[in-house]
């Protein structure tokens, strides 16, 4: 049996994108399927068949990304965790934008955003945030150099560019208003203070932005208004320096802590614990944390354990790229290409997706069973 959750779209089109018709009638829902899931629960996503879906989730809210692969089309459902339908909105991006024949996908962007991509070039076109603003990246030439984004708490948006050459003077950070238009631009050497600066990563936690630099190993911390307050030397905590990869912010919501992991070249991934006035290693050792996890990208951290830190899903059991993320009481949800409800799952339709919810006090077990090997 099926207990539906079910909402007819409301079409909303975003600023900057051509307008184009959408079935008012076309529904999408969620629906959950009862029966003995030992670790939760799992819902059946239910949508057109040539439609793919995507997650996001941030303060006990899932949004749901939905884009037709046949058309330019793309919409968004806003849900608590009870999946009742709280928003919804629709984008349609012009043929303008790129190659009318080039296909656009939706991605993960930023801790919490999704970009539509382009598939030919693997160039971000635009970028959708989780308030539901849409910020045009294309027709503002800004798709080639984009590094990374953030949303403020008062709804507006960051984003750092970089240009292929690494040049200092190309390294900006642009800062969008609610409208989805762009407020302004800075070097990011005039934001730092600092010649050899430059802005590899970028994260937000509460009224703070913070931006690490692969070249000095600092974090400097600013105010919404790109104002230094402060700037941490990190250095110390490095073997060789060797760092030539983007780190990355995560926000845990049951702890209510900011993390910042990077990897070093022969060394391994570095975590750091991002405090209001602080910035030190993350204790794993800190009991606080057994059990405790976080999302990165497609993996889940442990923060209990530091010899087993880094744990993915098994995409041939369980697991679809889609998107995951924690509720604040700390249980994962997930989509999956099976229905992890029946004995031996096997994967579906292309685009066919499951909503998979796993409990705190069941999550450890599941991660044990269900992890790569």
């Amino acid at each position: 049996m099926y207990k539906l959750v079910a909402v007819v779209i409301s079409v909303f089109f975003l600023a900057s994108c051509t307008q184009k018709d959408i079935a008012e009638d076309i529904s999408f829902n969620i629906a959950e399927i009862e029966e003995n899931v030992p670790f939760g629960a799992i819902y059946k996503i239910n949508k057109k068949e040539s439609e793919s879906a995507i997650l996001r989730m941030s303060d006990d809210k899932l949004l749901f990304g939905v884009q037709d692969r046949t058309t330019r089309d793309f919409s968004f459902y806003w849900t608590g965790l009870d999946l009742d339908i709280e928003k919804t909105k629709s984008l349609a991006v012009s043929e303008e934008v790129g190659n009318k024949a080039d296909e656009l996908y939706l991605g993960i962007e930023g801790y919490k955003e999704l970009g539509v991509v382009n598939d030919k070039t693997i160039e971000t076109i635009g970028l959708f945030n989780f308030s539901g603003v849409y910020f045009d990246l294309f027709n503002n030439n800004l798709s080639e150099n984009f590094r990374g984004t953030v949303e403020l708490e008062n709804g507006k948006q960051q984003a750092i560019f970089k240009s292929k050459d690494n040049s200092v003077e190309s390294n900006v950070l642009i800062t969008w208003g609610k409208d989805g238009e762009i407020e302004k631009r800075t070097v990011i050497k005039d934001i730092l203070w600092d010649l050899k600066a430059e802005c590899d990563s970028i994260g937000v936690f509460g009224e703070y932005t913070y931006m690490f630099s692969n070249e000095t190993k600092k974090m400097y911390q600013l105010t919404s208004e790109a104002k230094l307050v402060e700037t941490y030397d990190l250095s110390e905590y490095f073997t060789n320096g060797n760092i030539d990869q983007n780190g990355q912010f995560i926000y845990q919501q049951e702890l209510g802590k900011c993390i910042f992991s990077v990897y070093e070249k022969d060394s391994g991934v570095h975590y750091f614990d991002v405090g209001i006035n602080q910035i030190k290693p993350w204790d794993f050792s800190d009991p606080i944390y057994q059990d405790k996890y976080a999302v990165l990208n497609s993996a889940i951290i442990d923060l209990g354990n530091s010899k087993e830190s880094i744990i993915y899903l098994d995409s041939n059991k369980v697991f679809d790229s889609g998107g995951m993320g924690f509720s604040e009481n700390g249980d994962l949800y997930f989509l999956s290409n099976r229905n992890l409800s029946q004995e031996k799952p096997k994967k579906e339709k292309l685009y066919t997706r499951y909503l998979v919810k796993v409990d705190q006090d069941k999550l450890k077990s599941f991660l044990e069973v269900n992890k790569e090997r």
